[in-house]
């Protein structure tokens, strides 16, 4: 039961993130608004597998992971990131 409801908590995240980006107040670049839709879109509809127990929830944590790390500022001293890995179930990279 907790996990189903972890998973939902995560759906209606990602679901308020998704009316966001769909909105035209919205004002990140059309690039990273339509790379960030996908996903949205992705996490809802492996949500629906991952609550009935035919999906394994590790592709929405590592999903989660990546956009979090690709959130954190970064240190100008540091070079610049490599590709972020490809996640199970998602075509293409996680690269904000």
């Amino acid at each position: 039961m907790a996990r189903i409801r972890a998973v939902a908590n995560n759906r209606r995240l990602w679901l308020t993130l998704q009316m966001d980006l769909l909105s035209e107040e919205n004002g990140l670049p059309d690039d990273l608004r339509g790379r960030l839709l996908s996903i949205a879109i992705w996490v809802g509809r492996y949500s629906l597998k991952a609550m009935k127990g035919e999906a394994s929830v590790a592709p929405l944590i590592t999903v989660n992971k990546q956009i979090m790390d690709g959130m954190k500022p970064q240190d100008p001293k540091q070079a610049e990131p490599g590709p972020v890995p490809s996640t199970p179930g998602l075509s293409g990279k996680l690269s904000l």
